[in-house]
């Protein structure tokens, strides 16, 4: 991933375009992002962009249940299991 000085959010970003050209490291980089965010002094902004784009990867990519928590991150239980009930009930594929 890019140095330390720049920030999560662009890091985010470039990630998710790297993606998009179809860069199979993208995802654990997106993964170790989402750690990094949890790191104290990180402003709320570029943790909910990190998430974002780390959840649109996942979510395009399959991995539903893994955007799911990212993106649900700080939300009780219950309620992540009850969408990702919902989701998988409301999915074609069922």
């Amino acid at each position: 991933m890019d140095s330390d000085d720049t920030s999560l959010s662009t890091r985010a970003v470039r990630a998710l375009a790297r993606f998009v050209a179809k860069d199979e490291a993208v995802l654990e980089d997106l993964r170790d992002l989402c750690v990094e965010i949890e790191e104290e002094g990180v402003n709320e902004k570029e943790k909910a962009l990190v998430k974002v784009i780390a959840g649109t990867a996942f979510a395009r990519e399959g991995e539903v249940e893994e955007a799911l928590e990212t993106l649900g991150a700080g939300t009780n239980t219950e309620n992540l299991d009850a969408y990702v009930l919902t989701l998988s009930r409301s999915s074609p594929h069922s």
